[in-house]
């Protein structure tokens, strides 16, 4: 599955406040510089604020999460009688099944409605932490997508993991443009069989018997399952450790065929802190086209999107 230029680019779900725009309750913003300035050259933004959205204007009164009885709720900060919980709990649900064709989500940390994990929710015992009501929904309906605030997006590692997942939801989107098959998804598994065996190399064969034993048509819920589960796989390692897991693997497969000298020079690149991963996947690729070996040329991993070569390999 090379990348390629025409393709479009990825669409993410976002939170408005984070893209500049005016929309917090007291009308200002949040505009992340990292977001405007180097994701958006690279990614499509869904501008999405659940507050104006249900009609709460700008600015508003503030709300924040309160626990009570019949679960946690969102109400007025100075006006407990204002309570706009099914409001944004009837939106998010709304925008659920939308959210299944996006290749990922920035959410606003600490925001009742779209934070992520760290909104504080008021209780009788004191204040803990919890997902705001919008995402909530979001999260229920697509337990597979690729999510994120923009507090984690600083943390290099964290963030990389995220945008891999992003590039990779491209290329299952693309795959699942046109008819679904079985022969199609199969194609997605092989073409991701270093990334995949890189972070999770029993998922990796777990993934590998499922699909060898369905049959076509596809059952209802055959790419569900396989998404889901390949995805949760890709969160488990970190980017410094699938990479060197990626390259291992794919040194194995050359190690036979490459000439005392090549094989040499392939491991004076890979130790090289100059050479850049995606000029050594490039050096890999080349080889593998060179003797044939067709399965790992077409490895997703060296065949990067523009995109991600930018956000992730430059």
């Amino acid at each position: 599955m090379p990348g390629s230029h025409a393709e479009q680019p990825p669409a993410l779900g976002i939170s408005s406040c984070l893209l500049g725009e005016d929309v917090r309750y007291d009308g200002g913003n949040k505009g992340d510089a990292y977001v405007i300035e180097t994701l958006s050259q690279h990614l499509r933004f869904i501008s999405i604020c659940p507050e104006t959205a249900v009609g709460m204007g700008v600015p508003r009164p503030p709300i924040q999460l309160v626990s009570r009885e019949q679960g946690v709720r969102a109400v007025g900060v100075h006006l407990p009688e204002l309570d706009v919980t099914a409001d944004l709990v009837n939106f998010g649900k709304s925008k659920g099944y939308a959210a299944g064709t996006l290749c990922g989500y920035i959410f606003k940390s600490r925001s009742p409605s779209c934070g992520l994990q760290d909104t504080p929710v008021l209780t009788e015992k004191g204040t803990s932490a919890g997902s705001g009501i919008y995402t909530r929904q979001i999260l229920a309906a697509c337990p597979y997508l690729p999510v994120i605030d923009e507090s984690s997006l600083a943390d290099p590692g964290t963030r990389d993991n995220f945008l891999e997942r992003v590039f990779v939801m491209a290329r299952w989107h693309r795959l699942l443009s046109g008819p679904h098959s079985l022969e199609h998804m199969r194609a997605f598994h092989d073409a991701h069989e270093l990334q995949l065996s890189a972070h999770h190399a029993d998922m990796h064969h777990k993934l590998s018997r499922f699909l060898n034993v369905l049959r076509e048509p596809l059952p209802g819920d055959a790419e569900f399952a396989y998404l889901d589960s390949f995805m949760s796989a890709l969160e488990k390692a970190d980017h410094k450790n699938s990479r060197s897991r990626i390259l291992s693997m794919a040194l194995a497969r050359l190690g036979g065929l490459l000439g005392r000298n090549e094989y040499q020079e392939l491991q004076n690149a890979a130790a090289a802190e100059a050479v850049s991963w995606n000029d050594l996947m490039l050096h890999i690729k080349s080889l593998a086209q060179r003797y044939g070996l067709e399965s790992l040329s077409s490895q997703s991993c060296m065949n990067p999107s523009p995109g991600e070569t930018a956000l992730r390999f430059s």
